[in-house]
Order: C-alpha cells, then sequence, then structure tokens
C-alpha cells in the first residue's frame, strides 16, 4: 500500500510548483527618445518636454550631453503626450530661423516588476526656415 503512494508524492509536487518573479531594484525608463533630424543624425533640441495623462509638464531627463538621448519618465506608467522642438537662428541673419516642433504620444503599460518601458524616435526638421516679414527685416 506505501508504494503507490510514493508514486503520487513527486506528480502531487509537481502540481504545487509555482514560478516566482525575481525582480530587481534597477529603474525603467517609461520612453526611452533619440532625437535626430530626417536623416537620422542626432539633434540637439532647444526642448524636450512631456506630460503623463495629461499631468503637469516636465523636462525629459538627458542622457547625453546634447540632449540628443534622453529619458521620459522611470518606472511610470500612463499615456506619454512627448514634445521636442528646435528653434536656432540662422547665422549673421537675426530675421530667419530654424523651427520645428514635433509631438507623439505612447502608453506605457505597468509590467509585473518593471513598467514595459519603449522607445521613442523623435525627428525633427533642422532645415525647416522661417522668416521673419517686418520692417526692420524687410
Amino acid at each position: 500500500m506505501r508504494t503507490p503512494f510514493l508514486l503520487l508524492v513527486p506528480v502531487l509536487l509537481w502540481g504545487c510548483q509555482v514560478d516566482e518573479i525575481a525582480c530587481d531594484d534597477s529603474l525603467m525608463a517609461s520612453v526611452s527618445i533619440s532625437v535626430t533630424d530626417l536623416d537620422g543624425n542626432p539633434v540637439s533640441p532647444t526642448t524636450l518636454t512631456y506630460t503623463v495623462d495629461g499631468g503637469e509638464e516636465q523636462e525629459a531627463d538627458c542622457l547625453n550631453a546634447d540632449c540628443s538621448e534622453a529619458a521620459a519618465g522611470w518606472e511610470v506608467p500612463g499615456e506619454f503626450e512627448i514634445t521636442g522642438t528646435v528653434k536656432e537662428e540662422l547665422a549673421g541673419d537675426p530675421c530667419c530661423w530654424y523651427d520645428d516642433r514635433v509631438t507623439e504620444t505612447l502608453v506605457i503599460e505597468q509590467g509585473e516588476c518593471h513598467v514595459d518601458g519603449q522607445p521613442l524616435s523623435l525627428m525633427l526638421d533642422i532645415d525647416q526656415m522661417i522668416c521673419a516679414d517686418t520692417e526692420e527685416c524687410g
């Protein structure tokens, strides 16, 4: 009578296995942003901001010296609206400048341990020129 019971023990233990997830203390960027021109070259944005679920506008965290790589939020789920701008005066001509603005929206979900971060490439047109039509600029 003992033999059949001993044969059932491994089957019972197998049915009770629990898959545990080992979470760590690292921080996951909610959105990893790269800012480029239309040719894919890195661009230093004039501003790089985001909102979460329509809340207060915040500056993205620059991850390199020119801020062409940045993070929006750390371990924050929600609907992100990310805006990058570039505005630069044309050298030697205060009446003309480059100006472009791009806004993208992403939804970031909460994963089991961390947010399910997403990459985002913002492409700014650095050749888009605007010239003032005023008396001083002719």
